[in-house]
C-alpha cells in the first residue's frame, strides 16, 4: 500500500518477488515526488504525467531509470496540482 492505495504486478515468468516489491515501492515514490502526495485523487489529475512516468521507467516490462532527478530530463508535462479554496 502506498498513500491508501494497493500497488500491484503481474508477471509472466518466475521472478523474484523482492526485486517486483522494491519496483513497485520505488514507482510509487516517483509519482509522490512528482504529485507531491499518492492519493486516488492525484493520480486522476496526473493520469498523463504518471502516465509518462512508467513509460520512461519501464521499458517492454523492464526497470530503466527509477532515480526522480534523472527522470527529469524525459519528463515534459507538469503535475496538476489541486485548486485551493
Amino acid at each position: 500500500k502506498a498513500g491508501g492505495l494497493c500497488v500491484a504486478a503481474t508477471t509472466r515468468k518466475n521472478v523474484s518477488a523482492s526485486h517486483v516489491l522494491e519496483l513497485l515501492h520505488r514507482i510509487a515514490r516517483v509519482i509522490k515526488d512528482y504529485c507531491g502526495v499518492m492519493n486516488e485523487d492525484s493520480l486522476r489529475k496526473n493520469s498523463i504525467l504518471t502516465y509518462e512516468l512508467l513509460d520512461e521507467m519501464l521499458d517492454y516490462g523492464y526497470a530503466q531509470s527509477t532515480a526522480t532527478d534523472l527522470l527529469k530530463v524525459h519528463i515534459f508535462n507538469e503535475p496538476v496540482t489541486p485548486v485551493s479554496e
